[in-house]
């Protein structure tokens, strides 16, 4: 080896030891998480909603000085609602050592084939809105859901129905996806267990426009009422749609189909819609209020999910804190101590040893004059729910 090459090695080894100083030096000064959402698609409008709820979170508590000393580093990642996107999402996270834990994904649908990736490198995860309870029963130790699942949304939907409204015959449509065909399934088992009757229950297909055919099947099936399990762009078009044919029976859905989108595309035809909710109205108390208020001037009215967005950022952040250190293992065992409660916007969070919230509660809405307004079983009569 010759003397000029000798010396270009050592300038190289040199300049990459200390890029590698200079680059762990970096990653010590701050603390990334990963937050993931459709930002692109059809459902970016509430996926970005659910983001801007993680990043009022994090500037918070980076105001307040972030965590251990430490600032905290948002690195928001999109899947669009896409299950492959979703698992390459979650390979690219799983690569990066620095990340150490997950708020999100949004849909079940992409959530589901994400989460034995984050298990198998054990990387915390904070669910803020997947509802489908298969998640929940892998056996994973590093998943944690903020809120209620479909097996609670899906039977008070069904109670709803039939101890508010009185009905009973029901007709359910679902998306055929892992979040809206397993919420429907919940309904269609409650109501089969009561003394009502399912007169249809028809799949379509997500991306779909036109659903008159099925709409049509189902009116000949004289139902009282149509449940819908799936997102508000088909949600909203179902309701108009069955409208349009004559349809006259009250619509009801789930929090897939909470969004001023279906209000939008459904028209006139969302009046007296009922949507069950996994958060509550905003101005619920003073918490819920000043939320509302922050998000409002920064990113204008809340569109869905950013409440629970905003819970689940904040109990990853507690959760590295009561850890005492940014390591994901450490982390885990903290979110699941019996002695970690975190209080926030949409109530409280304090998890079981499968990673579900024991502290849930369902939340009622009904659209009236094209807004959401909140309501409760015990006080809402058949009558207010005819709208449709």
């Amino acid at each position: 080896m010759n003397k000029a090459i000798r010396v270009f090695l050592v300038v190289a080894f040199a300049f990459s030891f200390l890029s590698g100083c200079y680059k762990t030096d970096q990653e010590s000064s701050t603390i990334r998480i990963a937050a993931i959402a459709p930002t692109t698609g059809s459902q970016a409008e509430v996926g970005q909603d659910l983001i801007n709820g993680i990043r009022i979170a994090v500037d918070e508590r980076n105001a307040k000085g972030g965590i251990l000393g430490k600032k905290v580093e948002l690195v928001v990642f999109d899947d669009s609602a896409d299950p492959k996107e979703a698992v390459n999402v979650a390979h690219k996270i799983t690569s990066d050592p620095s990340i150490v834990g997950v708020v999100g994904h949004m849909n079940s649908g992409t959530t589901k084939p994400a989460t034995p990736i984050y298990s198998q490198a054990g990387v915390p995860v904070v669910m803020p809105v997947p509802t489908n309870p298969e998640i929940t029963k892998q056996g994973f130790n590093n998943l944690f859901r903020i809120p209620p699942t479909d097996l609670d949304q899906g039977t008070d939907v069904a109670k709803y129905a039939l101890q508010q409204l009185g009905k009973k015959r029901f007709a359910i449509i679902h998306d055929s996806t892992a979040y809206g065909q397993p919420l429907a399934e919940v309904v269609r088992k409650t109501v089969q267990d009561s003394s009502a009757q399912i007169v249809a229950f028809e799949g379509i297909t997500e991306g779909d426009k036109d659903f008159r055919a099925v709409l049509t099947k189902i009116k000949a099936a004289n139902p009282d009422v149509l449940f819908f399990g799936g997102i508000y762009n088909e949600g909203g078009l179902i309701a108009k749609q069955s409208r349009e044919l004559g349809l006259g029976v009250p619509f009801l859905a789930a929090d897939g189909t909470y969004s001023d989108k279906f209000v939008q595309i459904a028209g006139p035809a969302a009046e007296g819609a009922v949507m069950s909710f996994i958060a509550p109205d905003e101005k619920t108390n003073d918490m819920t209020r000043s939320f509302a208020d922050k998000f409002r001037k920064q990113y204008g009215g809340i569109k869905a999910f950013a409440p629970l967005g905003y819970d689940a950022a904040n109990v990853l952040m507690n959760g590295i804190e009561k850890a005492g250190k940014a390591e994901k293992g450490s982390i885990i065992q903290a979110l699941h101590s019996a002695d970690f409660n975190y209080s926030g916007v949409t109530g409280d969070s304090r998890f079981q040893a499968d990673g579900n919230n024991s502290r849930r509660t369902v939340y009622f809405f009904i659209v009236k004059g094209g807004k959401f307004e909140p309501i409760t079983t015990r006080t809402v009569s058949a009558k207010a729910a005819q709208g449709m």
